[in-house]
């Protein structure tokens, strides 16, 4: 049985293996100070336009895309679709992506820019 889906899956193995190893030599080399330099360089030219309003639209944006967005595709699908199937799968796989979110956050643990725009959140973010 493992054979099987080791030969039906891989490919997306092959990515999977790619990518973390990709990912470790961006974390062990210079790249990763050239991702933080220009993290600088984009909130300090965010900081000079910068304003209530713009806060408030970004904030409104960002909210809405991460709790709205997905209860409407689900209510949606388990209105209007009849198979239930649909609808499991797609919960599972938001809050599947959820958790792989919040894991991959606790694994890279990159820090918030010091000069933030807003109130410094406490946890990492990327």
């Amino acid at each position: 049985m493992i054979k099987k889906i080791l030969k039906e899956n891989y490919i997306y193995i092959l990515i999977i293996v790619v990518l973390t190893i990709l990912l470790t030599l961006v974390m062990k080399s210079s790249l990763l100070e050239s991702i933080v330099s220009f993290d600088y360089n984009f909130v300090s030219f965010m900081k000079d336009i910068s304003g209530d309003k713009l806060t408030f639209i970004f904030k409104f944006i960002t909210n809405f895309g991460d709790i709205y967005v997905p209860l409407i595709i689900l209510l949606f699908i388990f209105i209007f679709v009849r198979n239930n199937w649909y609808f499991i799968l797609e919960s599972s796989g938001y809050l599947i992506a959820g958790v792989l979110t919040y894991l991959i956050k606790l694994i890279v643990s990159r820090p918030s820019p010091i000069e933030a725009l807003i109130r410094i959140p406490s946890s990492f973010s990327f």
